[in-house]
């Protein structure tokens, strides 16, 4: 994972749950970040510590509404997408309701993305979705998510 670069005096924080039996543990573990027994790895441990210090500068969900926009950049295989799907599970976990990756430029980093994301992200917690040509697909989305009672 690459270095988060940030002035922390210039930021709110606040404090992200982290439980590795939720869905960064799952993550992890189908990225195979285990032992021999599958229990999470010191190496985890220090990725979940990275994810949750980038989290803790980004909004609290639980908080007053506000908006803020993260940015990932990064050398090709350098762990981006490692990164920010970590970062999608915790913020899952801490209760954000809707997350939007735009991914790549070319058709084969999008689809690429998109599989990873599919792969590592498939749980009962997460809807993902792509080509959003139409404005309405991603209101009806926001709409599900903020209304529990509505079927898929």
């Amino acid at each position: 994972m690459g270095n988060v670069e940030r002035k922390i005096s210039e930021l709110e924080t606040w404090n992200p749950i982290v439980d590795d039996s939720n869905l960064i543990g799952e993550v992890l573990r189908r990225n195979k970040f285990t032992d021999e027994r599958n229990n999470l790895n010191d190496s985890a441990y220090g990725i979940i510590g990275q994810t949750k210090s980038i989290l803790e500068v980004a909004i609290n969900p639980n908080g007053n509404p506000k908006s803020n926009i993260g940015l990932v950049i990064g050398y090709v295989q350098s762990g981006k997408t490692l990164s920010f799907t970590n970062l999608i599970a915790l913020s899952v976990d801490n209760n954000f309701r809707l997350i939007i990756v735009f991914s790549g430029n070319k058709k084969s980093l999008d689809k690429q993305t998109y599989d990873r994301l599919q792969d590592d992200l498939s749980s009962e917690k997460c809807i993902i979705k792509k080509d959003f040509n139409d404005v309405n697909v991603v209101k009806n989305l926001y709409k599900k998510w903020t209304d529990d009672t509505l079927e898929e």
